[in-house]
């Protein structure tokens, strides 16, 4: 995002005068590209010189190391940057931290040991643990049969067990895997979680919650308990992580309602098309683009020059990575972390008929196992079901290996392509977008999808200059256009 000067607009400066004038809760609807982090900064930097302590939530870690350098050029090292994970680990005790794990499906051994009935009825054991996780996402104090997803929670009757028995069963599991001296396993929002019941206190005047249409609901929680001044601020309709237990705080909170709707990223042509996706999805105040040229070009992709490719998935993306290679791009950079290609390397390793591979998600699998059970179980294997199917297609797996080390192994600013999923690009942007893949923006009746509009939103306003789409995008919209129903979620 490209803010020309230092002056704030209109709509910035009321978000500041709201953190000057000491307003108790703010909610600020902020759209791609309209200086939501310059208008922060400038927040935090009023509550500075008023002697206020100053907290920034942050969604990930990577979000961090960019707010942490953008406060220290403002001047204000003595702002918190960090996420909610990292604040809830600062408050845990060491016996939990030394046994989280990643996956859902390695808790399954530990339910199995302590529930006599999970270990004779197929499924049950991986309800139990769903049920945890749903909890670990939602704002009540006890578990219950409610937080196990209507898709899980068919086995119980095929296992002949009383609801109210499964409410005690949940109870007493989720008690264990928090017992610091049990040594059970537990996930990340499992401490997060727990400390939300705990409850704590943070020694801060203002808040600054940055993307909190992506908060949970315990951190949430936790952050309202405070007595400080709040600011939540983001963009309710680049809400992405719904199964990952995010609650789109900026519809549901208290407060004085705020707008950041002048974009500076693009011009008129890309934000008709970010507006026709708002307008399907209720929206009916409109973003607002910069004066200055951005081109859509339909049905058509880019010819050289440097270009960012956006897919809707990881199988997805080691397509376009071929493909942008047949078309002559010779640095294609692929937006992973090093964690993806080590366990990537790993499941590669299982299929040739090693045991001994490293990554602790996969220990004691065999390769027959492991392909197996992810396929049995996705959700609960999450990403790793994702590269299990990826190396099961490949005749040759090795060779993906090496793609995928050439392709993370560039550098960004010498890369002459990138290849990104949808999820990955929250939050970057490029001067030239393609957008490859279909998106299913109506059900089997007709109606909008919400979370596929708000996916297709999300890589719309990736682009700073040309946006490349599919050529059926246009009919699909105008024909939802003309049904002029509500979205309904996914």
């Amino acid at each position: 995002m490209h803010v020309k000067n230092s002056r704030l607009t209109e709509e910035q400066a009321a978000v500041v005068d709201a953190v000057r004038g000491g307003e108790d809760q703010v909610v600020v609807q902020a759209y791609a590209g309209s200086g939501k982090t310059f208008t922060l900064i400038r927040a935090a930097e009023a509550a500075v010189a008023e002697g206020k302590e100053v907290l920034y939530l942050v969604f990930n870690r990577s979000m961090q190391k960019q707010a942490e350098e953008k406060f220290k050029r403002a001047g204000l090292s003595s702002v918190r940057a960090v996420t909610a994970h990292k604040l809830a680990w600062e408050r845990s005790p060491r016996e939990l931290k030394e046994r989280v794990v990643d996956y859902p499906y390695r808790l399954y051994p530990a339910v199995r040991s302590r529930v006599p009935s999970a270990r004779k009825c197929p499924g049950l054991t991986a309800a139990l643990v769903a049920g945890l996780v749903g909890f670990s996402h939602s704002a009540d104090r006890e578990p219950s049969t409610t937080h196990i997803p209507p898709d899980r929670r068919a086995v119980l009757a095929r296992c002949e067990v009383d609801p109210e028995e499964v409410d005690g069963v949940l109870r007493g599991l989720w008690e264990n895997f928090l017992n610091p001296r049990s040594g059970l396993p537990l996930l990340h929002d499992f401490y997060l979680k727990a400390l939300h019941l705990r409850g704590a206190r943070l020694p801060y005047d203002l808040i600054l919650y940055d993307e909190a249409q992506d908060a949970n609901a315990p951190m949430r929680e936790i952050v309202l308990e405070q007595p400080a001044q709040k600011v939540f601020v983001g963009d309710a309709y680049q809400s992405l992580y719904a199964w990952r237990g995010a609650v789109n705080a900026l519809a549901e909170l208290d407060g004085r309602k705020l707008y950041l709707s002048r974009t500076f990223r693009f011009g008129r042509e890309v934000a008709a098309w970010a507006n026709r996706v708002l307008a399907l999805l209720g929206e009916r105040v409109p973003l607002r683009a910069i004066p200055g040229s951005s081109r859509v070009l339909l049905g058509t992709r880019p010819v050289g020059g440097r270009v960012a490719v956006l897919v809707r998935s990881n199988a997805e993306a080691i397509l376009a990575l071929r493909e942008l290679r047949q078309l002559g791009y010779r640095k294609v950079k692929f937006l992973r972390d090093v964690r993806f290609l080590h366990l990537a390397e790993d499941v590669v390793a299982l299929r040739h008929g090693r045991s001994d591979v490293p990554s602790p998600a996969l220990r004691g699998y065999t390769w027959e196992r492991l392909l197996r059970e992810a396929n049995r179980d996705p959700k609960a294997f999450g990403q790793l079901a994702t590269l299990v199917r990826l190396v099961a297609r490949e005749s040759r797996p090795a060779l993906l290996v090496q793609e995928l080390n050439r392709a993370m192994a560039i550098e960004l600013d010498e890369a002459d392509a990138v290849v990104a999923t949808v999820h990955q690009a929250k939050g970057l942007e490029w001067d030239r977008v393609w957008v490859r893949g279909k998106f299913r923006l109506a059900d089997e009746r007709g109606r909008p999808v919400r979370d596929e509009l708000m996916l297709l939103y999300v890589a719309l306003t990736r682009a700073r200059r040309e946006l490349f789409l599919p050529l059926e995008l246009g009919s699909e919209l105008r024909a939802l256009e003309g049904r002029a129903v509500p979205p309904r979620a996914a």
